[in-house]
């Protein structure tokens, strides 16, 4: 009897274990659009790519949310769009929760922005090969990692070349290097990659990329 409690004691505690973190759990029923909801989930995060987040941002600095220019990721406008692209729920959803369930979309948000190797304590600080959260596969071929080391060889012109492609797509931002679509740019003229390659990359990459694009290093 006694190894039948202990059974169901560790079942429950895997259970726990493996609860989606990406599911928003609510405090008390909200109700939109005549549904009542008791959580959120934002499982459809992982779907998302870094072109969603460039297309989101393009959108949102044209409705003039401003605070979403320079750190989207801090901005309630960008994380309520990015659950909204998530969950096909309209933006109204997130836009009218309670204070305290719109917090949580946001921290559950900004928690899938940055995948687990961004945050390796043993990583190299001074190697500049960027590697995935998970194998990344683009045109046939599967990719782990990129090497960026080669955005030290970039010159004021590919920076305006950079400028210039992003105002050709009439994409603009408060401060260029650290839009993700700019930095996408920067890496394919580093590394001899397509574009597209980048925009394909997971939304949880996106961070990851703007600082290795951006690292110190490169502007010593």
């Amino acid at each position: 009897m006694e190894k039948n409690i202990s059974t169901a004691a560790e079942q429950t505690e895997t259970a726990e274990v493996k609860k989606n973190p990406k599911i928003v759990e609510l405090a008390r029923p909200y109700k939109f659009d005549d549904t009542e909801y008791t959580e959120i989930d934002l499982s459809g995060l992982d779907k998302l790519t870094i072109k969603d987040a460039v297309l989101i941002i393009k959108k949102l600095y044209n409705e003039g949310e401003m605070a979403a220019m320079i750190t989207p990721e801090t901005a309630t406008a960008y994380t309520d769009a990015l659950a909204a692209a998530a969950t096909k729920l309209p933006i109204e959803f997130f836009e009218l929760l309670p204070i305290g369930a719109s917090k949580k979309v946001r921290q559950t948000v900004q928690a899938s922005l940055r995948n687990a190797t961004a945050d390796d304590d043993n990583k190299d600080k001074h190697s500049h090969v960027m590697k995935f959260g998970k194998p990344y596969t683009y045109k046939g071929e599967t990719y782990t990692e990129i090497d960026l080391s080669g955005v030290a060889n970039m010159t004021g012109m590919n920076v305006r070349q950079a400028e210039n492609r992003m105002e050709e797509e009439d994409i603009r931002a408060a401060e260029k290097t650290l839009n993700y679509y700019y930095c996408c740019l920067i890496a394919s003229m580093a590394t001899g990659k397509d574009v597209a390659f980048f925009l394909g990359l997971p939304l949880s990459e996106a961070v990851q990329l703007r600082a290795e694009v951006n690292h110190k290093d490169f502007f010593a």
